[in-house]
């Protein structure tokens, strides 16, 4: 039986396979946007709803989220907090990428909210919205990541 005080320990590797995709696609498109505010982009129609990107990358936007498609791989962020996860968008990055699921097995089935919740109460995330459910890495919270990562604990 697993430690159950550590239980939410892979949903911080987690939190970093997701903000690598992020990382990877939101540059593109503030520079396409010209601008980091990508929801007032999509409002003002600077950024269609729906298009190609780099020819490689499909997008849409979908509510509040920009879904975008590229080869066997989907990434799905929040428009108004590109750098903010949740447990719906965590889970929804593995649901949506079968290599994901194969590649890293142990972050399939892993109760989110609940891990959430215990990175908040360990102050290594914060909410930035609540209506959302949307959280961000404390400084402490990047740093533990980081030393999980270096020390082969979470990928």
């Amino acid at each position: 039986m697993p430690d159950q005080a550590h239980d939410w320990l892979p949903t911080l590797g987690l939190i970093g396979l997701y903000r690598g995709g992020v990382g990877a696609m939101f540059p593109m498109f503030r520079e396409v946007a010209g601008t980091p505010d990508l929801a007032a982009a999509v409002a003002d129609a600077r950024l269609p709803r729906r298009g190609k990107l780099r020819r490689f990358f499909d997008y849409r936007v979908r509510g509040d989220h920009l879904v975008v498609t590229f080869q066997k791989f989907r990434i799905e962020f929040n428009l108004k907090h590109p750098e903010a996860f949740s447990a719906y968008l965590l889970q929804r990055h593995i649901d949506l990428n079968r290599v994901l699921r194969r590649s890293f097995p142990q972050y399939v089935g892993l109760s989110l909210a609940r891990d959430l919740d215990e990175l908040a109460q360990r102050k290594l995330v914060t909410l930035v919205d609540d209506t959302a459910a949307l959280f961000e890495l404390t400084p402490e919270g990047e740093a533990r990541r980081l030393e999980l990562r270096r020390s082969g604990g979470a990928t």
